[in-house]
């Protein structure tokens, strides 16, 4: 081995010791800091039965759902917790679907979100959709469906997290578990804007 190529292997080694020691500090400084954290609940007593385009139905627990394609549909059943704390701040359910319209409604029938129906019919793609709306309060301690109509595609996952969060921080929901992501991303868009600001 020619001494370029072992002084090339050591500095790459210890390149990726120094990014390696860089990722710990951040991630020990975003836990200590609690960068990035509030409150929210994983919603995790939900059913679903999928509703295949000829028809066939099957119920299946909602962090195992089979792909989908154009034409089925899921009806995620929610039951969301009773307010015991008496938390009057406004909440908001959120989670990500794909390649679908959503209609969401209160175990009285009533609408209580829809997306995507208006952008189909206009010929508009449907895309990955992060979705969030306030609930009223009625809705705590009963149940919610969540009827997910998959228009495009093929082999889409609809397996999502459903979360209830406070209204102001809703918007935050991809940040869950991802501040470090959040981070990296930020500093290498700042560092690539920053030649462009200071020539």
């Amino acid at each position: 081995m020619s001494r370029n190529t072992h002084s090339m292997h050591a500095l790459f080694s210890r390149m990726i010791l120094i990014a390696l020691l860089a990722i710990t500090i951040v991630e020990g400084i975003i836990h200590f800091t609690l960068f990035g954290e509030f409150d929210y609940t994983d919603l995790e007593d939900v059913s679903a039965t999928v509703t295949l385009s000829d028809g066939t139905r099957e119920s299946f627990p909602a962090n195992a759902l089979p792909p989908l394609d154009a034409g089925d549909s899921v009806d995620f059943v929610i039951r969301l917790p009773k307010n015991t704390a008496n938390d009057y701040t406004a909440k908001s359910l959120a989670f990500y679907q794909y390649h679908s319209t959503i209609t969401v409604t209160g175990y009285d029938g009533i609408p209580l979100f829809s997306f995507g129906q208006e952008e189909w019919q206009q010929g508009r793609t449907l895309g990955d959709d992060f979705v969030y709306f306030t609930l009223p309060a009625r809705y705590y301690g009963n149940s919610i469906t969540v009827h997910v109509e998959q228009k495009e595609a093929y082999g889409s996952s609809h397996i999502t997290d459903f979360r209830l969060l406070n209204s102001e921080n809703a918007r935050l929901y991809p940040m869950i578990h991802n501040q470090l992501y959040f981070l990296l991303y930020g500093t290498i868009i700042i560092l690539s804007i920053f030649p462009f600001v200071t020539s």
